[in-house]
């Protein structure tokens, strides 16, 4: 009964050798005595014969000298007991010529009645075309502008970075182990504002294995870079909760940075930095919404530059420029934060005024006339000169259903200060022209 029992073992670890197409081998440490299957030569491109004599020579003969003084060492260490067994990744030589990669594992059974180390057993398993993908990966995580990694994360929360590339280090200020220890790492990084953007998307993508891509902001020795991440999920295992990504993650600030000055190229003015007309109008239409809807009161000031042709006639077009770009600068000084200024034409400007009754809109934009008309000005024949603006000025009203309403009362303003003799603001009240401020002419 016992007989059939091994003799059924032994048919078990025979499927299961054959199964994994393991070589094995036997060595006796004390006599040098080496004993091999077929499957061990055959990974070499050998027969067993071809091989003969086989001994602790064979193995030295094919090992590579680097691997050989490794692979002793750590024979050296399970004898003396402080490895469980021994374990070693070493090229042999093939028959052929070209390397082979092997995974060698194997346990000490017996000793001599000396007490020195005997019989070693253990298995060959090919792992060439691991190992060739791994340097294959390495060598692509060189050369790709990126990160390239693989994030896992379970049913209750916990994640990992099975593999995370070297160019984690420039990116999230870590290196690869670090993260791999510690992969909280990577989202103590992430800008406040954008980390809960991130892991909402990550558990949308988490719950339905769709592509998961998402743009964050990380923050690094005060430093803020623009990150876009990009993954295939894939659910590992059938009836688990656990899910694989294997993506890239690279930098797109320089791209983010052009899509904000194209953005401020499309609102502003390029000469004075300021709003231009599409911009102004389309905000006016949204303060002329939100006082119909919720009675926020705003106000507005039409602002053309006195005598600009002149100007342009006496001192040159590259002056009347610099005399726009110093009215912009007063403009930008004067205005409070939430007030919108911006470039309405050429020497026209509208200022919009959130929150704001038209006196206290007038008495602002005064200050802002006196300030503008005690500027200085140098031509080319050095000649001093000031200049001056005239502005009209209103208030929203419940008769206002569309902007181009409080336009006209503005204008209105404006063409009657300018009646009088310009260098002055003018606040319109409803439908009737009100008190007005006015400087010298």
């Amino acid at each position: 009964m016992s007989h059939l029992h091994e003799s059924e073992q032994l048919r078990r670890l025979q499927a299961i050798l054959e199964g994994t197409r393991a070589g094995t081998w036997e060595w006796n440490a004390h006599t040098g005595e080496q004993r091999i299957n077929e499957r061990w030569a055959e990974m070499l491109g050998y027969t067993p014969r071809e091989l003969e004599p086989i001994s602790i020579a064979l193995w030295h003969r094919l090992c590579h000298p680097d691997d050989l003084a490794r692979s002793n060492e750590v024979f050296q260490k399970h004898f003396d007991g402080e490895l469980p067994y021994y374990e070693c990744v070493v090229r042999l030589r093939h028959k052929a010529g070209h390397w082979v990669w092997i995974h060698d594992r194997g346990r000490l059974i017996s000793r001599t009645a000396e007490g020195d180390p005997e019989w070693v057993v253990g298995t060959h398993i090919d792992v060439s075309e691991q190992h060739i993908n791994a340097q294959l990966l390495s060598k692509l995580a060189q050369t790709v502008p990126g990160v390239i990694y693989s994030f896992r994360m379970y049913a209750d929360g916990q994640f990992e970075f099975p593999y995370i590339s070297d160019g984690v280090r420039d990116f999230y200020g870590h290196d690869p182990e670090s993260i791999r220890q510690n992969p909280n790492l990577v989202f103590e990084v992430v800008h406040p504002d954008d980390l809960e953007k991130l892991h909402a998307s990550i558990l949308e993508s988490y719950e339905t294995l769709n592509q998961w891509n998402c743009e964050y902001r990380v923050v690094i020795d005060d430093s803020e870079i623009w990150l876009e991440g990009m993954a295939t999920p894939e659910r590992d295992w059938e009836g688990q909760d656990m899910v694989t990504w294997y993506g890239v993650v690279v930098d797109i600030t320089h791209r983010k940075r052009l899509e904000e000055r194209l953005v401020q190229l499309s609102v502003t003015d390029e000469l004075t930095g300021l709003y231009n007309r599409r911009f102004l109008l389309q905000r006016l239409a949204e303060l002329l919404e939100e006082y119909r809807r919720h009675s926020v009161v705003f106000s507005l000031a039409q602002i053309d530059l006195d005598w600009f042709k002149s100007i342009n006639d006496t001192h040159g077009h590259l002056m009347g420029d610099e005399v726009l770009k110093a009215f912009a600068a007063t403009l930008k000084n004067r205005l409070r934060h939430n007030d919108i200024a911006g470039r309405s034409g050429g020497e026209e400007f509208l200022i919009l005024l959130p929150h704001t009754r038209g006196p206290e809109a007038r008495d602002l934009i005064e200050a802002i006339r006196e300030a503008f008309a005690s500027t200085e000005f140098f031509g080319d024949d050095f000649e001093v000169f000031k200049t001056s603006f005239s502005a009209g000025v209103t208030e929203v009203f419940n008769s206002d259903y569309r902007f181009d309403q409080l336009l006209s009362r503005a204008d209105a303003g404006l063409y009657k200060a300018k009646g009088l003799g310009r260098n002055r603001v003018h606040l319109v009240m409803d439908n009737q022209i009100s008190n007005d401020a006015a400087g010298a002419n």
